[in-house]
């Protein structure tokens, strides 16, 4: 299965609705479902405004929901695409995984016993 790694908190509030637009500088052409793995770099700039225990109680380096890619947009004077997001799905517990630059596959061999239980 397709899988994107992404930064705390921005793959927290998309897995919470907050957040349903991921701009890449790249195109994805195969619309649905994609795995989100929580990064493991911490960017303190990324967590201007949140009390230090809500970021320390983020999940990183973990599989942690899958989300529904359901359009691609270009963007207007930009080498940049709007990713749009649907249907956020968190697991119940992250799936520990090393993630990787861009777009990478996870083996379903790897995460199917996980899926059922972990869908919240």
């Amino acid at each position: 299965m397709r899988a994107l790694s992404i930064q705390q908190p921005w793959v927290d509030r998309i897995l919470s609705g907050e957040k349903n637009i991921k701009y890449r500088s790249r195109r994805i052409k195969d619309m649905g479902p994609l795995l989100l793995h929580a990064s493991k770099t911490v960017v303190p700039e990324n967590f201007d405004g949140m009390e230090q225990a809500d970021a320390d109680r983020l999940p990183y380096g973990a599989l942690v929901g899958v989300v529904d890619v359901v359009d691609v947009v270009p963007v207007e004077g930009e080498d940049l695409y709007e990713w749009r997001l649907a249907h956020p799905r968190r697991f119940a517990m992250p799936i520990p995984y090393k993630g990787a630059a861009s777009i990478f596959k996870v083996p379903m061999a790897d995460i199917k016993m996980y899926l059922r239980p972990l869908l919240v």
